[in-house]
């Protein structure tokens, strides 16, 4: 079950990598600071990285459990395969963060 957690915290931190590139991404392309639109541009920041995140790691986590893994101990093939898909999910939020901050320069 430790296993589970641990995928649990890298889900945990490519929510909040994808969230600050989105957020800070669409604060720079605005400049109305008015209290109603920042609430809107942090809610659409925040959907965004949690629905991205959660369709990326579902579908990593299927392709591994019934393709990639099928012939291997369902307990191992639970494991690893939850575990490779958060952490893929966490890789790609790191490397998109990275991207986006080269941008701005």
């Amino acid at each position: 079950q430790r296993r589970v957690h641990g995928a649990a915290f890298l889900l945990t931190f490519s929510y909040q990598l994808f969230f600050d590139a989105k957020y800070d991404h669409s604060a720079k392309r605005t400049k109305d600071e008015n209290s109603e639109c920042e609430t809107l541009r942090y809610q659409l920041a925040m959907g965004y990285s949690m629905f991205f995140s959660n369709s990326l790691f579902l579908a990593l986590a299927l392709f591994f459990q019934l393709y990639l893994l099928k012939a291997f101990d369902k307990r191992l093939n639970f494991c690893v395969s939850i575990l490779s898909a958060a952490g893929l999910v966490y890789w790609l939020a790191f490397e998109n963060e990275k991207t986006v901050k080269k941008r701005r320069g």
